[in-house]
């Protein structure tokens, strides 16, 4: 019953996050609305979206705490190898076109890893104590 209430507000939180992107969407093409309705929108959106990042984060490190030495060390060590070869494929590509932003291939990079390895961690419910509902 518990795994079902939480996967519907899974789907609840997806539904209303892409009706408020369509509606921001919506009203900024059309000029329905002042500009500083839509402006509100989207700076609401933008803070959620960060605190929502933040908390994913947060999360999964603390997650990464509850997990045994060698399932740690894993994806530790996983998260270094991917990143510094999508590094180095980036850094590579980048050079070959001419378009060399090193920070951006940095933030790249670090989410791209990040979410490879440790994504799992923040939405896991077996070995937390922190991310109850």
């Amino acid at each position: 019953m518990n795994y079902k209430l939480i996967k519907l507000n899974k789907v609840l939180l997806s539904i209303i996050s892409i009706l408020t992107i369509l509606l921001i969407l919506t009203l900024s093409f059309a000029n329905a609305l002042d500009a500083w309705i839509i402006n509100k929108f989207i700076a609401l959106y933008i803070v959620s979206f960060l605190l929502c990042t933040f908390y994913v984060i947060i999360v999964a490190i603390l997650q990464l705490k509850n997990l045994n030495k060698t399932e740690s060390r894993k994806r530790i060590i996983g998260f270094s190898k991917f990143f510094l070869f999508n590094f180095l494929i980036l850094f590579v590509l980048s050079i070959i076109f001419n378009k060399f932003d090193i920070p951006k291939i940095l933030v790249i990079c670090f989410s791209g890893s990040f979410g490879f390895n440790f994504l799992d961690l923040a939405f896991s419910k077996d070995c937390s104590k922190f991310n109850r509902y």
